[in-house]
């Protein structure tokens, strides 16, 4: 978490993609350092994702991303024993979407 606080983050998924070494991508970010971090929502938190998805798409990565650990929503319908209800990654989701539409200007088919 320090890493992703100082910026350390994006150096080493180039470091990672480049070398065809990451077989897919969960996304969250979070706040705090180890012991006392937060879950945060995907659009807060240390890590710019806009850039950090920059960062693969300019290393070659072509695989998957999805939704890690997403803050719950008081009122929420909870997630099959996952962190975070419907909506929390439902947000995620449509974020991780638009984030890699914007990036590569490619619209799933």
């Amino acid at each position: 978490m320090e890493d992703a606080r100082d910026g350390g983050i994006y150096e080493m998924i180039k470091y990672f993609a480049e070398r065809d070494k990451v077989l897919y991508v969960h996304f969250r970010n979070v706040s705090g350092t180890v012991t006392r971090f937060n879950e945060e929502f995907i659009n807060t938190g240390y890590v710019d994702m806009k850039r950090a998805i920059e960062t693969y798409h300019a290393a070659g990565f072509t695989g998957v991303f999805m939704d890690d650990h997403c803050p719950e929503i008081v009122g929420d319908t909870a997630f099959s024993g996952n962190w975070g209800g419907y909506r929390s990654r439902i947000f995620a989701q449509g974020y991780i979407q638009a984030m890699l539409e914007s990036v590569t200007g490619e619209r799933p088919k």
